[in-house]
Parts: C-alpha cells; sequence; structure tokens
C-alpha cells in the first residue's frame, strides 16, 4: 500500500467514526481485547487507530483498559488450563519457583508493573507466567493497567 492510500483510509475512519462514535470504539475494543486475550499480533495496529481517531485522553484510557482486560482473560486462561499441565510435567520445578516468589508476593503490583515497563520481557510471557507464580488477578490487572 502507498501512503495515500493509508491516508484515505484515515480520512474514511475518522468520517464513520464521528458518526458512530460509540459502535466505532465498542467495535475497536472487542477486537483489540480479543487480540491481547489470545496473544495474537496486532493490537499495536489498534493502538495506532485509537490515537489517530481519537482524543489523546480517550484513546489513552482505551488502550490500558483494553491492554488490562486481553491479557488478564489471558491469565485466566492459562491458570485454569496451564498451570496444572505444568504441574503434572514439572512439579519439582514448580515448587522451587513458588517458593522463591514467595516472599514477594505482597509487591506482585509493582513487579508486574515493572515487567510491562522492560522492553527486553515479552508481554505475553508475563500473561501466561503470572498464574503459575501465583500472581492474584487484581494485582495483574492493576499493574498491566498502569504498565
Amino acid at each position: 500500500r502507498t501512503i495515500d492510500e493509508v491516508k484515505n483510509l484515515g480520512l474514511v475512519l475518522s468520517e464513520y467514526s464521528n458518526k458512530f462514535y460509540w459502535e466505532v470504539l465498542t467495535c475497536i475494543m472487542i477486537c483489540y481485547i480479543f487480540l491481547q486475550a489470545f496473544m495474537i499480533p496486532g493490537s499495536v495496529v489498534f493502538s495506532v487507530i485509537l490515537g489517530y481517531l481519537y482524543s489523546f485522553s480517550v484513546a489513552l484510557v482505551t488502550i490500558a483498559l483494553c491492554s488490562a482486560t486481553g491479557a488478564s482473560l489471558c491469565f485466566l486462561l492459562f491458570k485454569m488450563l496451564g498451570v496444572q499441565l505444568l504441574r503434572k510435567l514439572a512439579p519439582e520445578r514448580m515448587d522451587k519457583l513458588k517458593r522463591l516468589t514467595r516472599k514477594y508476593q505482597n509487591h506482585m503490583v509493582i513487579y508486574i508493573f515493572a515487567l510491562r515497563l522492560a522492553p527486553y520481557i515479552p508481554n505475553w510471557s508475563v500473561n501466561i507466567s503470572a498464574p503459575f507464580f501465583d500472581v492474584p488477578l487484581l494485582h495483574f490487572f492493576v499493574g498491566t493497567f498502569f504498565g
């Protein structure tokens, strides 16, 4: 695609968003959360679209909310399915890791926040590893929302 086609697409999206504000915003949010929940690449495209179509404050809060909600759904999926599987495959390692992280249990919000800001740790790895370390869902959500 050329830059002119992208500009034209942006204008069409902007006009459509002006007419159907809540419908477009809701559709973007649902798609964003779906991509985050199932670790499908592409949520950055929705971040750019939100930044183009809406004010900075609306885009920022929407991106943070969608990221935290989608990551929390991914967290819950792995908590229900992955933790039991890993405990069966490597019970000794799981016990060792749990003992290591138990002393930091009261500071999980800060650790999740820091992991989200660290550029060398993929977000999907934080999403799937947090249930293994018994990070409370609320701490995970808050750390992801602000990180």
